[in-house]
C-alpha cells in the first residue's frame, strides 16, 4: 500500500489552522460534554454525547475575517467508545442531534445524519488517523464549490465531497460527530498532502455487512473448487434489514442478514444467526428460499447460479478472516474478500 505524499511547503492560498485563539464549540445539547485544550502539536478534544442513540457535534471556528481557501487538518483519535465521524460543516448547520448537515467520513460518507456513501474505507476508530483537505474555488460561471479529500491512516482514500457552498464567502471549520464518546488530538501540519486520488483503500472487515468479491468456491460433498467465469467478478452485498441498526432481531432474538448475489442474474436470500458458536464461525441458517431475477446469461455464468441456488439452502455457519468472509455448509464453502470499488464523490449533503 502506497503512503501519500506531502510537499515541502504549502501553496500560497492555504491557510493553516491553529488550535491558538480557536474556540470549539458545541451544537448546543444540554446533556452532552465538550473539553479542547490546546497543546504545543495542536488541540485535545474530549466529547461525549448525552444520550447513547443522539449524536453530538462540535466544531473548532474559523476567523470568519480571514476565510480559507483552503485548509488541511489531522484527527488522531486516542479514545472512541462508539461511533465518530471527522469532517467539516458551516456553523449554522451544526444542530442538535440529527438535525447537523455537514461534510463527514466514517467508514462510510455521511452527512450527519445518513449514509450517503458506504463501505468507502476503513471505519474511524481508536488509533485512526483520518485527515482533511478541504478547497474551495470559484468556477468559471462564478459559482462556488467545495471539495473535500479524505485521508486515512496516511492512505488517500480519495476526493469524497464535491458540492456547491451554501452560499458564496460562507465559512467552513474542522468538525466531529460523535454517537458515545471519543477523545480525539487534532493537528494542523506544516505541510499539505499531494495525493489526491484514490490509492489502494481496502474496505473493512469488521462486520459482515458490506460488499465482497468471491474468491474460491468449493462445492460437492467433497468440496471440490468449482472454476469460477473467467473475467467476471462475482459480487455479494451483506444489508441489515431496516431498521439499520447493530441490534436488528427477529422474534427469536437472532441477527439476520439480507445477501444478494450478482452474478448473470441477482440472487436474494436471509441469512440468520442461529447464536451457535461452531469452532470460531457462527452458525447460520437461510430463512425462506433464494430468490432471483430471471435473465438470460452465458453458460458460465448460468451454471454458477445454479450451483448457488442449489446449496445456499445448505449453509450452517460463516465467520469473517483476516482475508474476508468464509460462508460454508456440508456441500459449499464460498471464500470472498472485500470488494474495492471506485469513489464517486458526494455531489450534494443538504
Amino acid at each position: 500500500m502506497t503512503s501519500l505524499v506531502h510537499a515541502n511547503t504549502r501553496p500560497p492560498f492555504w491557510t493553516r489552522l491553529t488550535s491558538r485563539r480557536k474556540i470549539w464549540v458545541g451544537d448546543g445539547s444540554t446533556d452532552a460534554s465538550l473539553q479542547a485544550s490546546p497543546d504545543d502539536n495542536g488541540i485535545i478534544v474530549a466529547l461525549a454525547s448525552g444520550k447513547p442513540t443522539v449524536p453530538f457535534t462540535a466544531y473548532q471556528t474559523v476567523d470568519g475575517r480571514d476565510t480559507p481557501q483552503a485548509f488541511y487538518f489531522v484527527a488522531t483519535v486516542t479514545a472512541l467508545e462508539g461511533h465518530l465521524s471527522v469532517g467539516v460543516a458551516t456553523p449554522a448547520r451544526v444542530r442538535h442531534g440529527y438535525q447537523t448537515r455537514g461534510l463527514f467520513y466514517n467508514g462510510n460518507l455521511t452527512n450527519g445524519a445518513a449514509a450517503l456513501r458506504t463501505s468507502v474505507g476503513p471505519y474511524v476508530q481508536t488509533g485512526s488517523r483520518v485527515g482533511i483537505l478541504w478547497e474551495s474555488f470559484v468556477k468559471d460561471d462564478e459559482s462556488t464549490r467545495i471539495r473535500v479529500v479524505v485521508y486515512v491512516n496516511d492512505v488517500c482514500v480519495g476526493l469524497a465531497f464535491d458540492v456547491a457552498a451554501e452560499r458564496d464567502g460562507v465559512t467552513y471549520c474542522p468538525c466531529l460527530h460523535v454517537t458515545g464518546k471519543a477523545t480525539v488530538r487534532l493537528e494542523f501540519p506544516e505541510t499539505v498532502p499531494t495525493v489526491r486520488t484514490r490509492q489502494s483503500v481496502p474496505p473493512p472487515v469488521a462486520s459482515y455487512v458490506g460488499e465482497w468479491q468471491l474468491a474460491q468456491a468449493l462445492v460437492g460433498p467433497e468440496l471440490g473448487e468449482l472454476t469460477l467465469p473467467t473475467g467476471m467478478v462475482i459480487v455479494a452485498q451483506i444489508t441489515v434489514p431496516s431498521p439499520v441498526d447493530a441490534g436488528e432481531r427477529d422474534a427469536t432474538r437472532h441477527a439476520c442478514y439480507r445477501l444478494s448475489i450478482k452474478v448473470a442474474n441477482t440472487l436474494h436470500a436471509t441469512l440468520q444467526l442461529t447464536g451457535d458458536t461452531l469452532e470460531a464461525f457462527d452458525g447460520v441458517r437461510l430463512v425462506g428460499s433464494v430468490a432471483s431475477t430471471r435473465m438470460m446469461g452465458p453458460p458460465p455464468m448460468q451454471a454458477l447460479e445454479q450451483t448457488l441456488c442449489q446449496n445456499l439452502p445448505t449453509v450452517t455457519k460463516m465467520k469473517l478472516t483476516t482475508q474476508g468472509w468464509l460462508l460454508s455448509g456440508p456441500t459449499m464453502e464460498l471464500h470472498w474478500v472485500p470488494h474495492e470499488t471506485t469513489l464517486q464523490p458526494v455531489t450534494a449533503y443538504l
